[in-house]
């Protein structure tokens, strides 16, 4: 898992300054309520990346995402973003649990953004493909 961590920041680190300096780079926050559906209950969650823009529609960055319940769920991955036209972002994250043996989920996000200066406000909904599938609403923040 160590190896992973290091690997990822790596990777984003030297995004960032691929350029040479650090432009075009975003932090979002989210959170809100996840339904997992293997146990039956909702529980609260958040979401945290760090993301940059490689494109004029895409972003590539580090995310982790963590369901706070009784069993606690906490998963670290590689985000991909995709900016639409519409001002919908989409994006997908594989990642690996970092409390459950490395297991793998896949978790793919809907987000409407409203830009309020340097800074915007959304909805987000997402569903995480795994051995303990979970379906989240919430809201983001990103700066």
């Amino acid at each position: 898992m160590l190896r992973l961590s290091i690997a990822l920041a790596i990777v984003f680190v030297s995004l960032v300054f691929a350029d040479g300096k650090p432009s075009n780079i975003e932090v979002g926050i989210g959170t809100g309520l996840s339904y997992i559906s293997t146990e039956k209950n909702f529980a609260p969650s958040v979401h945290v990346h760090l993301s940059k823009d490689i494109s004029e529609h895409f972003s590539l960055g580090i995310g982790y995402e963590a369901l706070l319940d009784e069993d606690e769920h906490h998963i670290v991955g590689v985000r991909l973003g995709y900016y639409t036209p519409f001002g919908v972002v989409l994006s997908y994250m594989p990642g690996v649990y970092v409390n459950k043996d490395g297991r793998v989920s896949h978790h793919f996000e809907a987000m409407k953004l409203l830009p309020i200066s340097s800074v915007h406000f959304g909805i987000f909904t997402a569903v995480s493909v795994e051995k303990d599938p979970h379906y989240t609403l919430g809201v983001h923040l990103g700066f």
